[in-house]
């Protein structure tokens, strides 16, 4: 434990978050999806695949971005500047994840024809 403090306290604060950015960008859009959905659980009741689809499409959203911000850049990171909105503010997780949800309240996934055998 010591040699870990040691090692980050000599890293320096800015390259610890150069490192850390990446990462955060892709949690952060996940868990804020989980909480705002977390919010309308009484309208989705158990339909699984509005929490799974509004979380796979900001995750992947925010991976792109967050390869954007890392320094790795290829077609796909281009596109999702030029077309994804909000992009430019770090939101660009937005519209897919709002795609996610609405893909996810459909009535023909599985596990949202059981949901209504599901106990609370």
């Amino acid at each position: 434990m010591c040699l870990f403090s040691f090692v980050i306290s000599n890293v320096g604060l800015s390259q610890l978050i150069r490192f850390s950015l990446p990462v955060l960008m892709m949690i952060y859009p996940v868990s804020v999806v989980l909480i705002l959905l977390s919010f309308f659980k009484t309208y989705i009741a158990h339909r699984r695949m509005v929490y799974i689809g509004g979380m796979v499409m900001a995750f992947l959203a925010s991976f792109v971005h967050a390869l954007d911000t890392a320094g790795v850049s290829f077609g796909l990171t281009q596109l999702a500047k030029q077309y994804l909105p909000f992009y430019a503010l770090g939101l660009g997780w937005l519209v897919p994840a709002l795609v996610g949800v609405c893909l996810g309240l459909l009535p023909f996934w599985p596990m949202n024809r059981n949901a209504g055998n599901l106990a609370s």
